[in-house]
C-alpha cells in the first residue's frame, strides 16, 4: 500500500531502534497508542526481527539498512525484504569534527 502518514501504519507492529528520532508525528502516534511500536537496541536486531516475522515493518535509514543487510545477513534473507520509496521522515545529517584535530576548521570549510 502507499503510506501517506504515520496513521496509515495502524494495526501493524513496527520495529524501531531505541534512542532514534523518527519525527514528532511518529512519536505522538506511538505515545498515544495510535501505532504499535517495538523498540530494540539496534538496527541489526530490527532486521533480525523482521526476517523472523516478529515485527511487520522496520523504520530505518535505507543506506544504513542496505549496508547492514549486505554485511550481516545471507543474500536470501536480504532479498526477502523490500522498502517503501517514500521516507517517513527526513532529517539533516551533519559531519562532526573533533576539535582535537589540528585542521578541524579547515576541514569544515571544505564541506561548506
Amino acid at each position: 500500500t502507499d503510506q501517506k502518514s504515520v496513521d496509515d501504519l495502524k494495526g501493524i507492529l513496527i520495529g524501531a531502534t531505541k534512542g532514534y528520532n523518527y519525527g514528532s508525528e511518529f512519536d505522538k502516534a506511538e505515545k498515544t497508542g495510535k501505532i504499535r511500536v517495538k523498540r530494540v537496541d539496534s538496527d541489526k536486531s530490527n532486521f533480525e526481527a523482521l526476517i523472523n516475522g516478529n515485527i511487520d515493518v522496520f523504520i530505518g535509514d535505507i543506506n544504513v539498512g542496505q549496508s547492514l543487510l549486505r554485511n550481516h545477513f545471507k543474500l536470501k534473507q536480504a532479498e526477502s525484504l523490500t522498502y517503501h520509496t517514500r521516507p517517513i521522515n527526513s532529517i539533516n545529517i551533519h559531519v562532526i569534527f573533533s576539535r582535537k584535530i589540528e585542521h578541524h576548521q579547515y576541514l569544515a570549510t571544505l564541506f561548506n
